[in-house]
């Protein structure tokens, strides 16, 4: 009786690990899974409404991978993303301002977001 049960219980856990193996198999074997699209906006400042330049903007995934740029002359940023994960966070700072971040979600692959930083 106890010989039935030990080969039960490993065949449940070959099971277990059979399907685990597929189901991360599925996930990112040849990176087919991974979204591309972007974030891109201006960068102003809250209280005048001047555009900002120099501001750096982080965009990180909920699944780690990150991508960043500076905000040019005008205010403007673009950040090209490939992720396992729509959701993210965008970290804007600048000097004399306070840090701000912003949650996103990479809906359609593209996305605009502009930031209003307000000065320390």
């Amino acid at each position: 009786m106890a010989r039935v049960r030990s080969k039960a219980r490993f065949a449940g856990v070959f099971v277990l690990l059979a399907l685990a193996g597929a189901v991360h198999g599925c996930a990112d074997d040849d990176g087919s899974s991974l979204m591309s699209g972007s974030v891109s906006g201006r960068v102003r400042d809250g209280q005048s409404g001047k555009t900002l330049g120099g501001a750096q903007v982080d965009f990180l995934a909920d699944t780690g991978e990150s991508a960043s740029d500076k905000s040019d002359k005008d205010g403007h940023y673009g950040i090209t993303v490939q992720a396992l994960s729509p959701l993210g966070r965008l970290t804007v700072s600048k000097a004399g301002y306070h840090t701000r971040v912003v949650t996103t979600f990479l809906d359609d692959g593209d996305v605009s977001v502009d930031i209003d930083l307000l000065r320390e």
